[in-house]
């Protein structure tokens, strides 16, 4: 396994960890995430719109 790989894994195994113990924020961040794809989505369209009228 070359350093790069082991820094892989130890980030990997990490986050897994993090992500077990911490569910509810693991949870509102991606709620959060979403939203603000949605609105960029939602804000992008209405823009493309006016600029195709």
């Amino acid at each position: 396994m070359t350093e790069q790989e082991k820094i892989r894994a130890a980030r990997a195994e990490y986050a897994r960890e993090y992500r077990k113990r911490n569910p509810d924020k693991v949870r509102e961040a991606q709620e959060r995430y979403w939203l603000r794809k949605i609105q960029k989505e939602t804000k992008g369209g209405a823009e493309n719109a006016k600029e195709n009228a």
